[in-house]
């Protein structure tokens, strides 16, 4: 497009889309059974139950574990600890306009000793 002089005029937009819906976390509490002298590490996925985020699609949403992206316990972590997942808030320092949701989830850890 051009003004009256034939001048050429251009403009750029930058536009951001956000999502219809907030994205919404969902735990589920587990139970980690640690053999004797061992180790198990957990992750999000063991206590996501089905959050849903549609900023993060068509790559699932975006989830967070903390303490840490992933857990591991010993028996000596037996007992109940508590994990929070957050979905929706971008990975560690990415840039998003989405607020996440975050939920708890209670992790009891048990010893299993030898027979």
């Amino acid at each position: 497009a051009g003004d009256v002089f034939g001048v050429a005029l251009m403009c750029t937009a930058h536009v951001i889309v956000l999502p219809a819906h907030r994205p919404v976390a969902r735990c589920k509490d587990i139970l980690i059974r640690v053999p004797l002298f061992q180790n198990v590490t957990i992750d999000r996925d063991d206590v996501d139950n089905n959050s849903t985020d549609e900023y993060g699609l068509p790559n699932g949403p975006s989830r967070m574990l903390t303490p840490g992206p992933e857990i591991t316990y010993i028996c000596r972590d037996a007992g109940e600890h508590i994990v929070e997942l957050s979905v929706g808030g971008g990975e560690p320092g990415e840039l998003t306009c989405a607020t996440p949701s975050t939920c708890s989830a209670k992790v009891t850890v048990e010893c299993i000793l030898p027979d």
